[in-house]
């Protein structure tokens, strides 16, 4: 349930930047702020996470109402530190159109009051980015409508620009050829687990998308949603048997053979994306692995080169991650319906 404002947390009175639109190559995942990742997202160091995160230069935050009380965590922790980050210093995303697993709604009345629910919880008068959210499980039409909503809220002054957000790249690409067709052009895509140690589709992709109208493309979860790392995958990833398989034996070379963890290398690796990476962190020495790699990996591309070992162990573990078994997953899932 929604709670009221503090008397004292008034922000109407700030403007959106005149500045065209900019996204770091990193920000910050808020997913990982509900039920969907953490027990009990309430006593996580958010507002130490934002503030950490913003002062390093990663100064953009990712969410959604579908992630339970992220967007009023967010709210709240970015309430607290706008003496330090104010409204204008940060880009903030959220989504709109997915209520649950089976359910969607892209109606035009459901995405503006979504939107301006929104606003509510995070307690700002604009939006920098509002995304469809999993665009891939709906009609091109419910898709047009949604889109052609934001773009009626974009011109209303409550957010600045307007995308997609979902999992395989066909459809999505589909979609936004569709979208600027119709004169109605996502500016932002946002899909996860294509750029990372088993698969590059997206980097592959973006040519195509910007073909489309888009401007700014996001990869999310460069781990894959779990995959990726020393652990096991939970049983409920979508991955083919054969995909984790190859994980857990790249986990055991690069721990053996190299003397480093798989999440470690996977997070270098995908930070080379040329766009922006979105990684959630649940406490601060996530974080602070999160920056130090993206310092690490800034700092080669303002050089110009890579880092031998790192290429060395770049090959060696997509020679056993990108084999014979696929490399992505059926989404919607096989046998998904609907629920209207």
């Amino acid at each position: 349930m929604d709670e009221p404002l503090d008397n004292g947390s008034d922000y109407s009175h700030d403007e959106p930047p005149t500045t065209p639109l900019t996204l770091p190559s990193l920000m910050i995942g808020g997913a990982v702020f509900s039920h969907h990742y953490n027990a009990d997202p309430s006593h996580l160091p958010t507002s130490a996470i934002i503030d950490r995160a913003f002062s390093a230069g990663a100064n953009a935050i990712d969410t959604s109402p579908y992630y339970g009380d992220s967007e009023s965590l967010l709210g709240r922790a970015l309430t607290s530190l706008r003496p330090h980050h104010p409204r204008p210093s940060y880009t903030l995303i959220t989504k709109c159109g997915r209520l649950s697993l089976t359910q969607f709604d892209y109606s035009a009345p459901h995405i503006r009051s979504s939107v301006l629910r929104s606003l509510h919880r995070l307690r700002t008068p604009y939006l920098d980015i509002v995304l469809l959210h999993d665009a891939e499980f709906v009609s091109r039409a419910e898709v047009l409508t949604g889109m052609r909503t934001l773009a009626s809220l974009r011109a209303e002054g409550l957010i600045r620009a307007i995308g997609l957000s979902g999992y395989p790249l066909p459809a999505l690409l589909a979609h936004a050829r569709f979208l600027h067709e119709n004169g109605v052009p996502a500016e932002v895509f946002f899909s996860y687990a294509h750029f990372s140690l088993t698969n590059t589709l997206l980097a592959e992709s973006v040519a195509d998308f910007r073909a489309a109208g888009i401007k700014h493309v996001i990869n999310g979860s460069p781990l894959c949603l779990g995959l990726l790392r020393a652990e096991r995958a939970p049983e409920w990833h979508p991955a083919a048997p054969a995909l984790k398989a190859a994980c857990v034996e790249a986990s055991a070379v690069v721990g053996e053979k190299y003397r480093q963890r798989l999440a470690d290398v996977a997070l270098r690796f995908a930070l080379g994306f040329e766009g922006t990476t979105c990684v959630g962190c649940s406490n601060l020495g996530e974080l602070d692995t999160a920056l130090g790699a993206w310092e690490t990996v800034k700092a080669r591309k303002e050089l110009g080169e890579g880092d031998a070992e790192d290429e060395v162990i770049f090959k060696d573990l997509r020679g056993i991650l990108v084999g014979a078994h696929e490399v992505t997953w059926p989404v919607p899932p096989v046998g998904w319906v609907r629920e209207m």
